[in-house]
């Protein structure tokens, strides 16, 4: 019987904390034994750890924010949330960032107030503080390294640069993307860069301060021979076109290709409601020949910072992806995207990636072991947590370690339903759009959805591409853009 992935991983000097479908578990760091575990009832969606390693934050499909004492794991406060929560980050050791899928920012203290303090309050004690809003879902969060500054990226290609807590106020846009974002990351020996990634096979690396794209890492004939997975998609059917999913007869989960506006399998292709399906229900397939297939979807998974003495270097992973990217960070006078530049590497692990930790010269991944198939009969064995250690500019697999040992114990059994519920390639159908046949001399895939509701976004980002020309975001206060309303208002 197959047994839960690990999906989320950190791992602290003394602690290693990892959440495995609904299990959250608490690993001692040097030996590998267990200290603490919880099953939570519901598969984890975002995990958050503080910097001390005292405090467990998790949130699930039940919109709930759940705070845990690392010790014990012992329940400290449970709170509603509005939506859904797509990221989780310590502003401080005593705040809490969240993002959600309608869109909205919401600030939090770590504990809620006690309820003779809640009765004042002006707001619930469940409530967060809004800082921002998009007109989209929210993938991607960071905050600036002074925490002036908060980053956030969206579903409709938008980078967003706003001050913190005044968050109203927005600096910048950070204009380049076409497709979707879904993760950012300022290196912690580079303070000034963005680097960032989502729909397209590149990393964009800004200037992030003063909106300036130094240049673009290409991964695409790298990273296209380790692609896995894939979802079904056939172009040319408009939206709108196709079989509805039937009430009632299919249980709730990810949205069917015919949903996402493509067309039902063909005869002989797994759909991911059978039983040659596997993975999400929704149409994802395993990918055969992925140099000869022009339908690949790309979505960076997360990006991460690596620095092992004087060597420093960029890591990123894909969702459906087997491979870990790599690239030597460029010194500060080799642009990106010029000739003679660095090109990124590939250390292949022959299953999909499910997370990654950097922690000093050592990176922890953790992979799917029931892939390529879904089943009751999927074997048990196989290592699904991979430790590298970095050395000479690349990364190098390890064997012995103790932690390593121990992560690949802490195992618990899960039926072939309970692991489609993990919905850990859920992005790779519900991030693209899809439309018509592309135009001449474009490439076939995700794009924009023809008619007025592209229109009216392409209209919206020309706008605010002006404002931000015509205004001094230097000055003050007055310099932001404003708030959501106030752009809107100003571009329209």
């Amino acid at each position: 019987m197959p047994s839960y992935p690990i999906t989320h991983l950190v791992v602290g000097a003394r602690y290693a904390v990892l959440c495995a479908g609904p299990w959250l578990q608490v690993l001692d760091a040097s030996s590998g034994e267990l200290l603490a575990e919880e099953d939570t009832g519901l598969p984890i969606r975002v995990l958050a750890v503080d910097d001390g390693g005292e405090h467990v934050v998790t949130a699930a499909d039940n919109k709930k924010l759940v705070v845990r004492q690392r010790e014990g794991l012992r329940l400290l406060s449970t709170r509603e949330l509005p939506k859904r929560a797509t990221s989780i980050t310590f502003a401080d050791s005593a705040t809490l960032i969240v993002a959600d899928k309608f869109g909205d920012v919401f600030r939090y203290p770590l504990h809620p107030p006690a309820p003779a303090e809640a009765s004042t309050s002006e707001k619930p004690t469940q409530e967060g503080e809004l800082l921002l809003g998009h007109v989209s879902i929210i993938t991607a969060l960071q905050l600036s390294p002074d925490g002036k500054h908060i980053i956030t990226g969206d579903r409709d290609e938008h980078i967003r640069v706003s001050r913190y807590p005044a968050s109203y106020v927005i600096e910048r846009f950070l204009f380049g993307h076409r497709r979707y974002v879904t993760a950012l990351h300022i290196p912690p020996f580079a303070p000034e860069t963005l680097i960032s990634g989502g729909g397209e096979p590149q990393l964009f690396l800004w200037d992030w301060a003063d909106a300036r794209l130094r240049g673009k890492v290409d991964y695409e004939r790298l990273a296209r021979g380790f692609v896995l997975i894939k979802p079904v998609r056939k172009p040319g059917v408009k939206k709108g076109q196709g079989r509805k999913r039937k009430k009632g007869s299919e249980a709730a989960g990810t949205p069917s290709a015919v949903e996402q506006g493509g067309e039902e399998p063909a005869e002989g292709e797994a759909d991911g409601e059978g039983e040659d399906g596997w993975g999400q229900k929704g149409g994802l397939v395993e990918v055969t020949s992925p140099e000869e297939e022009e339908d690949i979807t790309f979505s960076v998974q997360k990006i991460a910072a690596l620095e092992a003495g004087e060597e420093r270097a960029i890591l990123w992973s894909l969702v459906g992806c087997s491979a870990l990217l790599y690239l030597p960070f460029p010194p500060a006078e080799l642009e990106i995207g010029t000739e003679g530049a660095m090109q990124p590497q590939a250390l292949n692990l022959g299953k999909p990636i499910l997370d990654f930790w950097v922690q000093g010269a050592q990176v922890w991944i953790t992979l799917d072991a029931s892939w390529p198939g879904y089943s009751q009969e999927s074997s048990k064995e196989g290592v699904d947590v991979r430790l590298a250690r970095w050395e000479r500019g690349a990364p190098v697999l390890q064997l012995e370690n103790s932690l390593l040992a121990g992560l690949n114990r802490s195992q618990h059994e899960a039926t072939a339903d309970q692991l489609r519920q993990l919905e850990s390639y859920a992005d790779l159908l519900l991030l693209p759009k899809y439309g018509e046949e592309p135009e001449e001399g474009e490439q076939p895939g995700p794009k924009d959805r023809p008619g007025a509701k592209s229109e009216g976004r392409k209209k919206t980002r020309e706008a605010l591409a002006r404002l931000a020309l015509d205004q001094d975001l230097d000055q003050g206060e007055g310099g932001g853009l404003g708030s959501k309303r106030r752009k809107t208002e100003e571009a329209e």
